[in-house]
């Protein structure tokens, strides 16, 4: 049925175009194509479908004679390619960050209070703890503190409130002002016993403010004082705990400690397990013991020998330059004798006369001008004209040992710290905090040691914290 509708339809076409000519041409872009030949004449028509591959273009001619031609050429197949590209999108979802809770980093100094007084907020800090973490102090403006009333006797608790947050802490208020009223409650430390130079330990100490009716408040530190302990003095120390006009105690136990370095020298035989201001009266009895001072004019000589450049025996070494020259005396030309410890803080010295201003340990050779520029300016790790003196870094180590020695020789002498714009008295020198790091940060050396040695065979005492280093943290 099919079939004869197709040559029922062409029949009517060819009829109707019997004086024109018609050119088709048909891109394949499909898997196959079909010629379809159709031949009229007077009595039957014939139909025939041919199959060509894909890259088969056809044309068909139609004649007059109402005959069909099929003429078929190959053309070129154009594939079109169309990319289905997909989109995606990232939403990132930001943290709300919020206020959690409140914290004290600091309870107010007055939590006891008289019937009648007001309420005092004075040294309370408080923060506000965030979601993320964040602690952001309040300021005390912004709070509200609630619960106090001044005519009731007792421990109270004091609410205090910041936007929707709320905390608690309490105060007791007691009707006089009478020990009989409140007392002092401690839990001790929790470390009892310390090795001689050691640093107290408050960790685990409880102090409460205990009322008639066994309510208390838990005091924070910064309520309550406690009276420094002597942590180089032997035995047992009675530690006490003061806070409104009340008092608590408990001891602690200092024992000797044990050395790090063996003393085995048999020049300061006693000192081993001793620190602190015992060491030090210990280690002044032996350097002044059999001394043999010298004069500043022999010094000349010795110095020399003191500061011999290792490399070269004619010449020594400048203590602030570092250089070597000739270690021949030429009336300070080239060399002259610089006091560590200035001459000005002390005693100024003749050729002639002995004493601290001529100790050798004190002595070191310096380029003139450089010893001139110094003056008596103290050491510092930041040189100010007038005031403060950097030298070298590294002798700064050696020049800190001087002065830790001089010290100890002479109980007139003292290292300190000074304040900005504080002047520097006569028997005194600075800085003591940047000379302890001057001494770790430069240790002794084989020509320090040498040094020592020299000064030895000839004043016939030693310099301990270089034979020894860390008597210095024993001390200081």
């Amino acid at each position: 049925m099919k079939k004869w509708l197709i040559l029922l339809l062409l029949g009517i076409f060819t009829f109707g175009l019997t004086s024109c000519t018609v050119l088709s041409t048909t891109s394949e872009l499909s898997t196959t194509a079909t010629v379809v030949t159709t031949s009229t004449s007077s009595s039957n028509e014939t139909s025939t479908t041919q199959t060509v591959p894909p890259t088969t273009s056809v044309v068909t001619t139609v004649l007059p004679t109402t005959s069909i031609l099929t003429t078929t050429s190959t053309i070129p197949t154009t594939t079109s390619t169309i990319t289905s590209m997909t989109t995606t999108t990232t939403q990132t979802t930001v943290p709300v960050i919020f206020d959690t809770h409140l914290e004290i980093t600091r309870y107010p100094f007055k939590v006891v209070y008289q019937l009648g007084d007001e309420f005092n907020q004075s040294g309370l800090r408080v923060n506000v703890v965030q979601s993320s973490g964040t602690r952001i102090p309040v300021s005390l403006d912004t709070l509200t503190l609630t619960g106090f009333d001044k005519t009731k006797v007792g421990l109270q608790n004091i609410t205090i409130s910041y936007n929707n947050l709320t905390l608690v802490f309490s105060v007791y208020v007691k009707e006089q002002v009478q020990a009989g009223n409140v007392i002092l409650r401690i839990d001790q430390p929790t470390k009892l016993e310390y090795t001689r130079g050691d640093a107290f330990d408050s960790t685990g100490l409880v102090v409460r403010v205990v009322g008639l009716d066994e309510s208390e408040i838990i005091l924070a530190p910064n309520q309550y004082s406690i009276t420094p302990a002597n942590m180089n003095l032997l035995g047992e120390q009675t530690i006490r705990i003061t806070a409104l006009g009340l008092e608590a105690s408990f001891v602690i136990t200092i024992v000797p400690p044990i050395d790090a370095v063996p003393i085995t020298m048999p020049y300061y035989q006693g000192i081993s397990g001793l620190a602190g201001l015992e060491l030090e009266l210990t280690l002044r009895i032996i350097i002044n013991s059999n001394l043999i001072r010298k004069s500043y004019d022999s010094a000349r000589q010795i110095l020399w020998e003191t500061d011999r450049d290792p490399n070269n025996s004619n010449n020594l070494i400048l203590v602030y330059l570092g250089t070597s020259v000739s270690g021949v005396w030429d009336g300070g030309v080239t060399w002259n004798r610089e006091h560590v410890w200035p001459q000005s803080k002390m005693m100024n010295p003749t050729n002639t006369n002995i004493g601290v201003a001529t100790d050798l340990h004190n002595l070191k050779p310096a380029d003139p001008g450089i010893n001139s520029s110094r003056g008596n300016r103290y050491y510092d790790s930041v040189a100010i004209p007038n005031v403060s003196f950097t030298p070298r870094a590294e002798v700064r180590g050696d020049l800190a040992r001087i002065l830790f020695y001089m010290v100890i020789m002479y109980d007139y002498l003292k290292l300190i710290d000074l304040e900005p714009d504080q002047p520097l008295a006569v028997y005194r020198m600075a800085m003591l905090s940047v000379l302890l790091q001057w001494h770790d940060d430069d240790p002794v050396d084989d020509f320090e040691r040498n040094r020592n040695n020299v000064i030895f065979s000839h004043q016939k005492n030693r310099n301990p914290f270089i034979d020894y280093p860390h008597l210095v943290d024993l001390i200081w």
